[in-house]
């Protein structure tokens, strides 16, 4: 069977957000190459710029266009089983670690031209591998390989040049951009044990070089915490993060597949009261990052990696998500959702401490506008206090209120129902007698502080 590499290509899905996909993916080749050469390693990204685009203003941060990418390492390189897997499509050589075997089409669908210079050892011989890789040749073409001195650095560079227009305008510019979303994509390999010198440096500013590995020594390393958790069967880890920062607020879960970052969800979302930057015991800025890892995450991983086949979100665009969501719990099938929601609290069980006058705050800013303006929602600060803090405290008084205003219903709702159960219960025994009269007189104290708190509001109605 024949393999079209622009068919292949094409039916490659890339999102927007994920350009910078095919340069990670290649840096994580680099890492499975050093990884299996057990020598000391190191990985070089040197990103290459357009010298001749001249500036159209006087900004003295002006910064051309990226034209190419070249990634250097000195692992195992293209050596014959290697480069034989290279021109396999869909090669399983690195199933067992998470291969997909279409990372190199990732590469093609943004970059028209590859270059692979590659010295390795085999059968006692030092070899010279050079090759190109793009759509217009359907694949491989100029493959040469030579033996040559004992004494040639083993190493191999990719290059990725030639970038479509489509990505070439939606590619960061910035490399300090690229540095921080590289250094998110390879953090769970650091994690996981990595010890492998990842530097990134940009030929148009020479004294602008980062090395990923000494970012993660002095950052992250001592500020992580470990959780292993089941759910519906599956075991997980979630790596707690605090981060430490001074820019930004942006708290996050980030689902992970093969060790590679595949999904980011903002935790201010589903914990609102986590809208700045915390503080911890010595007074030190930080955020919150959550990497989760498990065999599910990487069992429900799409091809491309770029998202996970059970993702929530195509049931919460649905009318009748929650009934889908019900049927999914019964037949035991974990889902983001689930995930989710065993991840929030351990982050909120991280952080409490600095989030204690977070919180105590709030609910003072609440009381005011409860006091000022809405008396009638006096019985939510009473008895809502967990609804209360998930008012985003970004919201202006008119927007609270509205929320309030959901609060209360909600529990109006919730003292009817529990109303209606009370009057249908006939308790026999003592305890039950005993059980019964305590509900009784908190749904009636309940009751009759929304009822007062009613009257507050609107006087007339107690004429």
């Amino acid at each position: 069977m024949e393999v079209s590499v622009a068919g292949r290509v094409n039916n490659i899905n890339l999102p927007d957000k994920k350009v910078l996909l095919p340069v990670f993916e290649a840096i994580i080749n680099s890492i499975q190459a050093c990884a299996n050469a057990g020598n000391s390693s190191n990985i070089d990204l040197l990103i290459k710029r357009h010298y001749d685009q001249p500036s159209l203003s006087s900004d003295i941060n002006f910064l051309p266009e990226i034209s190419s990418f070249t990634i250097k390492d000195n692992g195992c390189g293209f050596n014959t089983e290697n480069f034989n897997s290279f021109n396999k499509s869909d090669s399983l050589n690195k199933a067992e670690i998470g291969g997909k075997g279409i990372g190199r089409f990732l590469w093609l669908k943004v970059f028209g031209n590859i270059k692979i210079d590659s010295v390795f050892s085999e059968n006692n011989k030092i070899q010279h591998r050079t090759f190109t890789f793009s759509v217009k040749d359907d694949g491989i073409s100029n493959n040469k390989l030579k033996d040559v001195v004992t004494s040639t650095p083993i190493n191999t560079e990719v290059h990725l040049s030639d970038i479509y227009e489509k990505y070439r305008k939606i590619i960061p510019k910035e490399t300090s951009v690229i540095v921080k979303a590289l250094f998110g994509y390879c953090l769970s390999y650091f994690i996981a044990g990595l010890k492998i010198n990842i530097t990134v440096s940009d030929d148009y500013n020479k004294s602008e070089k980062y090395n990923l590995f000494d970012m993660y020594k002095r950052e992250i390393k001592n500020n992580i915490i470990k959780e292993s958790l089941v759910i519906k069967s599956n075991p997980l880890d979630a790596f707690i993060i605090k981060y430490p920062t001074t820019n930004g607020f942006n708290h996050r879960i980030v689902y992970c597949a093969h060790n590679r970052e595949v999904k980011i969800e903002k935790i201010v979302k589903y914990m609102p009261i986590i809208s700045q930057r915390l503080i911890d015991n010595d007074k030190n800025e930080y955020i919150v990052i959550a990497y989760v890892i498990g065999k599910c995450l990487d069992d429900m991983v799409n091809q491309e990696r770029t998202h996970f086949i059970f993702d929530i979100n195509e049931i919460d665009d649905d009318e009748n998500s929650e009934e889908k969501q019900e049927d999914l719990d019964n037949i035991n099938i974990i889902t983001l959702r689930d995930i989710r929601q065993s991840i929030i609290p351990l982050v909120n069980k991280h952080v409490e401490d600095n989030l204690k006058e977070i919180k105590e705050n709030h609910i003072k800013k609440i009381e005011k506008i409860i006091n000022d303006n809405s008396p009638e929602y006096r019985s939510v600060i009473k008895y809502c206090k967990d609804d209360i803090l998930k008012i985003p405290p970004s919201l202006s008084t008119e927007k609270t209120e509205i929320e309030l205003h959901k609060i209360m219903h909600r529990l109006e709702i919730d003292l009817k129902e529990k109303s209606s159960k009370i009057l249908k219960v006939s308790p026999s025994t003592e305890q039950e007698i005993a059980d019964y009269n305590t509900e009784y007189i908190k749904v009636a104290e309940q009751t009759s502080d929304i009822g007062i708190d009613k009257l507050v509001f609107c006087p007339n109605q107690m004429a």
